[in-house]
């Protein structure tokens, strides 16, 4: 029973991971509305279209106010940052990403228009 149940109860546990990140990702977006309405443009925690680091701290502090609402911790899952995307007309974009920490090729995405990105199946 050792076999199958140990192999089922892990994946349960990094989708439950991977299903907290996603909502994160949410969370992010509807506070960069709240953002964009008060400041005319997205919070960013790196210029151009790269993530290489955690910002969540950054991220608690310039977009949520203070709140802890990303993991903070050392040992978390996933890393958070925001990506300042670049729009043909001139205003301002975003991608927030993010990146499973065991394993930094595996990344979520959500940006502006709200598409969600699941390792790398984004919408066309």
């Amino acid at each position: 029973m050792a076999a199958v149940g140990i192999p089922m109860y892990q994946k349960h546990i990094e989708t439950t991971k991977k299903s907290k990140a996603l909502n994160t990702l949410q969370s992010i977006s509807m506070a960069q509305e709240e953002y964009y309405a008060d400041w005319n443009k997205y919070y960013t925690t790196n210029p151009g279209s790269s993530c290489p680091d955690n910002y969540a701290l950054n991220i608690n502090t310039g977009l949520f106010e203070g709140t802890k609402v990303l993991n903070e911790d050392p040992d978390a899952p996933y890393g958070f940052c925001i990506a300042e995307g670049s729009d043909p007309d001139g205003g301002s974009t975003f991608t927030a990403v993010a990146t499973k920490k065991k394993d930094k090729s595996f990344q979520l995405s959500i940006n502006e228009k709200r598409e969600i990105c699941d390792d790398g199946n984004c919408p066309k």
